[in-house]
């Protein structure tokens, strides 16, 4: 659900509209705390060394490049992070010619 909320949000911003900068802010308040620090923090810290120590995963790899992609989504998030404010900015320095889009809840 939020990934199609943050596809609406992006498929707006470049047709022009702005998005509700708080919802922002609660998009990015829910990937940091539920997504990274609940769903990932518990496969980092359970789930993966459970399963190398059972031996179900017995090539490391496939742990690394869960890991990896953690990674990548925490560097999505940081990214996406560090863009509000300038966007903020660019709001409120020129005339929005629509309207500011509500997210759909």
């Amino acid at each position: 659900m939020i990934l199609g909320i943050l596809e609406k949000v992006s498929d707006r911003l470049q047709a022009g509209s702005y998005p509700d900068f708080g919802d922002i802010d609660k998009i990015l308040e829910f990937l940091r705390a539920f997504v990274d620090t609940c769903h990932h923090g518990k496969e980092e810290d359970f789930l993966f060394p459970a399963l190398w120590k059972s031996g179900i995963w017995k090539e490391r790899g496939r742990i690394e490049d869960l890991l990896a992609d953690h990674g990548k989504g925490r560097e999505f998030i940081r990214k996406m992070a560090e863009a509000v404010p300038g966007m903020e900015k660019d709001t409120r320095s020129r005339p929005v010619t629509r309207n500011p889009m509500p997210i759909n809840r």
